[in-house]
């Protein structure tokens, strides 16, 4: 009876498609028959409109509403307060001379971090067809996409999942290196400060 819920679900809602967020629906019909009471509505987002819109529209609801019940004491003042408290970091950046490229190194998989994992595998592809699918007449982009991966290094199994990882321009990082104070060109590698934090990306690197 202590036991509160919410629940977001996100996908995509079309005529052919029976169980349109049906693993949130299921969670939320769950809980509540488990005794769970509900703190917020339950967010079901539509890919066929706007999937991002709509879970940071629940989200920016979501928060006030779990501040107002589990921090009911807390002052406008400190919501609204310009002052940003730096957040301790838990990792020590360790300049290394010579290139990054120079001092690589290997991690066990236990030493990574989960959700940022696909930086220690990430291979180059190139891309061999990119194509809309949707017509000019109906809303959205689905595109078809082919990559290369004969020379990558990987294998596609059956139902394999393809992450991106985007690389920002470089005039975009340049920006950024210099309004913070920062040598693009150094490179450093990054240290946990206590035993048990894993790493977040492979270095050495650099800032560029």
């Amino acid at each position: 009876e202590r036991v509160s819920r919410v629940v977001c679900r996100l996908a995509t809602n079309t005529a052919r498609l029976q169980h349109y967020n049906a693993i949130g629906k299921l969670t939320d019909e769950s809980l509540e028959k488990l005794g769970a009471k509900r703190i917020f509505v339950l967010g079901l987002g539509d890919d066929d409109k706007a999937l991002d819109e709509d879970f940071e529209k629940w989200r920016e609801e979501l928060w006030p509403e779990l501040l107002r019940r589990f921090n009911p004491n807390a002052t406008s003042e400190e919501l609204s307060s310009d002052v940003i408290e730096v957040p301790k970091i838990a990792y020590d950046a360790i300049p290394v001379t010579g290139a990054a490229d120079q001092a690589q190194r290997s991690f066990s998989s236990t030493d990574i971090n989960g959700s940022t994992k696909h930086y220690f595998s990430a291979v180059d592809a190139k891309i061999l067809v990119n194509r809309e699918l949707r017509t000019t007449k109906d809303p959205g982009s689905t595109r078809h996409i082919e990559l290369d991966i004969h020379d990558a290094g990987v294998e596609y199994k059956t139902a394999d999942n393809c992450a991106v990882l985007p690389e920002n321009d470089d005039a975009s990082v340049d920006k950024l290196a210099n309004a913070l104070g920062y040598d693009p060109d150094l490179v450093f590698t990054m240290e946990p400060k206590e035993s048990g934090k894993k790493h977040l990306f492979p270095t050495p690197c650099s800032v560029r």
